[in-house]
């Protein structure tokens, strides 16, 4: 409001500006962050500064444990720290032990530094700090890695089945002096077509390797007089599947990393094979020492496949010159932004400022008290207008004309408001800057 002033002919206008107070204003320093504990225990130190425009009451660091899951929380609160500062400025320091909350896993801790100032008009104003939590972490939240389980490679699934048929063999060994002939042979035949079907596996995965069709080892029984005995036949059948000779497999100097590879399964093969004739026979006891042999094989074959090859990326070639300005461009227009609705009231505040700034400059009076009644109008809209109108009416007061022009500079920037930037040239212009 305008308080106008009178001494018999003298008058005086007195601006008379109220000010809100400010609630204080607070910053948490320590913790500085958001944290997860393995355990709760030990301390936390605590550390926040407060300010107030005109003085502060008290201030202290407040806590809430939030427990529980789902939809059923439990909430507990505290004070800790808390001092009594009659200064407008507070440094607040303080340690909390976790033990004597009697925190459990899942449980967050809430902390937050609080202030009030020591208005005694309208009220303490409060202010607070930005909120750390700290978490109690749950036993099932610790680092674990779950790793979806893949099937078996087929070298990994023939030693599985190897030591299986091995260890069926070594107890029917163990148990033939007891056990009739006829049992014996019958249990042996079943174990010798296992393994006869892991032959023909072991086979399939040797000739799908070099290039053959799968199941090209045997399509018939054993039976067949056409089947292979032994492993110089073996290669020689996945040779000419591959339509290739053994000279050029061997590469006569060493192995091919194929061969290397397959050579293993070659031997397991060969021994298996031995083995199956054995136990056909109802000689498992003869039959285990070819069976424990393509065993090693397949080991070394599990080994053999390990190797990790280096390569280098393919360079990607891009005729430039070709593919410059190919692309299709079908345009579309820019959006047309709305115009901005004109603002009535700063309109008339320029206008007013336009013809106080022309009295002053033809030396009349009441520039002053013109100003002062501006400046109260636009207190509440425009405070950096407000301001700069009462810097010049103190300029205009003391005579000073060179501080009015500057606030008359002031004035005129804070009604014109921000500085905007456009940008004429496009971000790819083609000149050259000099």
């Amino acid at each position: 409001m305008a308080v106008r002033l009178r001494d018999g002919s003298r008058e005086r206008i007195v601006a008379v500006e109220p000010v809100v107070d400010q609630a204080p204003a607070v910053a948490l320093r320590q913790p500085a962050r958001d944290t997860v504990l393995r355990r709760p225990s030990g301390r936390i130190t605590l550390r926040a500064e407060a300010t107030d425009d005109y003085g502060l009451a008290s201030a202290g660091f407040e806590y809430i444990v939030s427990s529980g899951e789902g939809e059923t929380f439990t909430f507990r609160s505290g004070v800790v720290g808390g001092v009594r500062s009659p200064g407008t400025r507070a440094s607040l320091s303080a340690s909390l032990a976790l033990d004597s909350l009697a925190l459990k896993p899942g449980d967050v801790l809430h902390l937050r530094a609080v202030a009030r100032d020591a208005n005694t008009v309208t009220g303490p104003g409060i202010g607070t700090s930005e909120t750390r939590a700290v978490r109690i972490a749950r036993p099932g939240e610790y680092d674990s890695i779950a790793v979806e389980a893949a099937a078996p490679a087929e070298a990994d699934k023939s030693v599985i089945s190897q030591r299986m048929l091995i260890i069926l063999a070594e107890a029917l060994e163990k148990r033939r002096p007891s056990m009739a002939r006829p049992t014996v042979v019958e249990e042996s035949r079943s174990i010798g077509g296992d393994q006869t079907r892991l032959r023909k596996t072991v086979g399939e995965v040797i000739f799908t390797r070099l290039g053959g069709e799968p199941g090209g080892e045997e399509s018939t029984t054993q039976d067949v007089p056409t089947r292979a005995h032994t492993m110089e036949e073996m290669l020689r059948r996945a040779d000419s599947a591959t339509s290739a000779t053994i000279e050029v497999l061997d590469f006569a100097g060493g192995e091919s990393p194929v061969v290397a590879v397959n050579r293993p399964l070659l031997e397991a093969y060969n021994a298996m094979w031995e083995a199956s004739t054995e136990l056909e026979l109802g000689e498992p006891g003869r039959a285990l020492p070819h069976m424990r042999r393509a065993l090693a094989a397949i080991e070394r074959s599990r080994r053999a496949e390990r190797i990790y090859l280096r390569g280098r990326p393919p360079q990607i070639v891009v005729d430039v010159s070709k593919a410059r300005l190919q692309g299709k461009e079908r345009g579309s227009s820019s959006a047309r932004a709305p115009r901005a609705a004109i603002d009535s009231a700063r309109v008339e505040r320029e206008e007013r400022f336009a013809r106080i700034v022309e009295m002053a400059g033809s030396g009349s009076g009441g520039v002053v008290d013109s100003l002062l009644l501006l400046r109260i109008d636009a207190l509440t809209e425009a405070p950096t207008f407000a301001s700069a109108l009462g810097e010049m009416a103190n300029a205009l007061r003391r005579g000073d004309r060179a501080g009015a022009s500057v606030a008359v500079v002031k004035a005129r920037r804070a009604l014109a408001g921000p500085v905007v930037v456009r940008d004429s040239l496009g971000r790819w212009s083609g000149g050259v800057l000099p």
